[in-house]
């Protein structure tokens, strides 16, 4: 090996802020011709530029794996440090997001001294609650909590100094950034808004599906567009949750479901957070499981590794609610194919349930549950039932949770 060549160890591992791998031509202006860069930021907010040994291209190929940075990944490759020129660092970190421009005086030595301040107290909480090191993925996972909660205190900053926007949206914006720092802590929320909602509030139209917000929002209201992406960013990459929930939902939640079942188990449960939502309101879930092991579950969440259809194999003689959010667009139809009666509390993608047959469903209205999107509803689901077992279990739920 080169003695030009590092490792990833030997990159400024105690001063780095945050890393970024992309695809450019800086080399040369031919499209076969393209190179592999690291952009490492270090806690002075410098930006150094380390070239991927060309036998150790980096396995990413679209914009949307550039851009989620998969810093744990990199530890195998070797960096030979490179020289850009700063109109090339300039359109590198511009194009790719390596930080947005800056809006104030002070703003970049602001944001990282945020970013280290939160880091170190996720970090703190996570050790208090699990003990033991951090994986490079656990870790991963607060630096983008840090880094998105730093984000927002500084747009916050902006809009008060600046004028821009109405008290009522900078005490959202405050209220929201509180509900995700104490998620990034390990506790429960009295009120955090979702996504849908959020946007909204503040003049911002979102298009697609979860992962994406419009370039479209009301006039000179840019700067709500960049926080609800913040947010969103936050929730999704580092908190890694998709339904959201506050006490006030989750005491709905409860009350709704209580009168359901005794037993209830959470599948493809990620995390784990509706359980310990649901635990917090007096709920009692029995069991969790997926078919991979969470990063950082919730405090006190046991998740077995098994498979959703595998889990209600086992427990398919027992009178079970299955709790489900957001499940990739086949589950539900294997759920189905096992023909087995199966009821489960659903929130998620409604355009989902048209797909799948022998299916009843009957919407749920809760006055606090958070939504990524439009198109998001709760629901009880009955697959392989009989109309009378599913009239029977909707029956049980008071009426003011029943909608149409």
């Amino acid at each position: 090996m080169s003695s030009s060549f590092l490792s990833y160890s030997e990159l400024p591992a105690a001063t780095m802020l945050s890393v970024k791998p992309l695809r450019t031509l800086c080399d040369g202006i031919e499209e076969h011709d393209v190179t592999d860069v690291l952009l490492v930021r270090l806690l002075s907010g410098r930006v150094r530029s380390y070239k991927i040994r060309k036998s150790h291209q980096l396995p990413f190929h679209d914009e949307k794996s550039l851009s989620t940075a998969h810093a744990p990944h990199l530890k195998s490759y070797q960096y030979e440090p490179m020289v850009l020129s700063a109109e090339m660092q300039d359109l590198l970190e511009c194009n790719r997001g390596m930080h947005e421009s800056v809006q104030y005086d002070g703003e970049l030595v602001e944001r990282v001294k945020n970013e280290a301040h939160y880091f170190k107290q996720f970090i703190s909480t996570y050790k208090r609650h699990f003990g033991g090191d951090l994986s490079e993925e656990q870790e991963f996972r607060l630096r983008m909590q840090a880094i998105g909660g730093s984000k927002l205190i500084c747009y916050i900053r902006y809009l008060q100094i600046s004028n821009v926007g109405t008290e009522a949206q900078i005490r959202l914006i405050q209220d929201q950034l509180h509900g995700l720092l104490e998620l990034a802590n390990f506790e429960l929320p009295e009120k955090i808004y979702g996504v849908l909602e959020l946007s909204e509030k503040l003049g911002v139209r979102l298009t697609g599906d979860e992962w994406f917000v419009t370039e479209e929002c009301e006039e000179g209201k840019e700067e709500f567009k960049c926080i609800v992406n913040t947010c969103r960013e936050f929730q999704l990459f580092g908190l890694n949750i998709y339904q959201l929930h506050s006490k006030e939902n989750a005491i709905e939640m409860s009350a709704c479901l209580k009168p359901i079942t005794k037993h209830a188990i959470e599948i493809a449960c990620g995390r784990s957070f509706t359980g310990f939502a649901l635990r917090q309101a007096g709920f009692k879930i029995h069991s969790a499981s997926d078919v991979v092991t969470p990063e950082i579950a919730w405090p006190k969440a046991r998740v077995y590794l098994k498979s959703a259809c595998d889990t209600i194999k086992c427990y398919q003689k027992s009178d079970v609610l299955y709790i489900l959010h957001y499940p990739v667009d086949e589950l539900l139809i294997e759920i189905e194919q096992l023909q087995i009666p199966v009821l489960i509390f659903f929130s998620g993608d409604q355009n989902l349930l048209c797909q799948v047959p022998n299916l009843q469903f009957k919407n749920l209205n809760f006055e606090h549950m958070p939504k990524l999107h439009e198109s998001v509803i709760s629901a009880l689901l009955g697959m392989n039932m009989t109309k009378h077992q599913f009239e029977l279990k909707v029956s049980l739920i008071p009426s003011v949770f029943i909608g149409r």
